[in-house]
């Protein structure tokens, strides 16, 4: 099944099991914690099942200035579309300034296929708390452990604590879960991430096979 379409059929997954608990946080929630849930929830960017290298994030990246539609476009040949040359400005700056050392060695569609990113809350906020625990949490952290299992390279972007309450994340070794040496910035370089993590991505992101056709 293409990525589009099971990031689509967990979404619709997503939705019901989360909407009871959207209502009661935003009902509360100061209003740059509240859930923009006219987007719908966003699981995941990127080709989750088959990329090298899956940063592990607080929650999704999104074009808030957009439609529901646009905020999160899907692109044939680039899973993770914030990288294409037509993606909205906003999503597709973020994208390139997280990745541009890969970027530089790899070419865009390539780093695209290469990378994907699994939010905790998979749900679009001005500002991400922490302590929001969702029904959807459970997907998230079986999509972690799928990752893992795979061989997948995790970089655990911040709240260590809650990805590692997945026993499959915890028992990685640091050959196979990098931390960013600023908990402050999300991009991979070989500054924030060391030479050995750095040169381990680089690696495994060189020869990482794809197909163009792919959704």
């Amino acid at each position: 099944m293409p990525t589009s379409a099971r990031r689509r059929e967990l979404a619709e997954t997503i939705a019901r099991a989360d909407a009871e608990a959207i209502a009661a946080h935003n009902a509360k929630a100061a209003a740059p914690r509240r859930l923009r849930d006219e987007f719908g929830p966003l699981p995941y960017d990127g080709d989750v099942a088959r990329a090298p290298l899956v940063l592990l994030v607080g929650s999704p990246a999104c074009d808030m200035s957009k439609t529901r539609k646009e905020a999160q476009p899907v692109r044939r040949g680039w899973p993770l579309a914030g990288l294409h040359p037509e993606a909205p400005p906003a999503l597709r700056s973020l994208w390139h300034a997280r990745l541009a050392g890969l970027i530089e060695a790899f070419g865009a569609q390539h780093v695209a296929n290469s990378v994907a990113a699994l939010p905790l809350t998979p749900w679009a906020c001005d500002e991400f708390d922490d302590r929001l625990r969702l029904p959807s949490r459970c997907e998230m952290l079986a999509l972690a452990a799928a990752a893992a299992a795979r061989g997948a390279l995790l970089l655990v972007t911040g709240f260590d604590e809650r990805w590692t309450e997945c026993a499959e994340v915890a028992n990685l070794t640091l050959e196979q879960r990098f931390h960013p040496r600023s908990f402050r910035s999300t991009h991979v370089s070989v500054e924030n991430l060391g030479a050995a993590a750095w040169h381990a991505v680089c690696r495994r992101v060189e020869a990482h096979t794809w197909s163009r056709l792919a959704t």
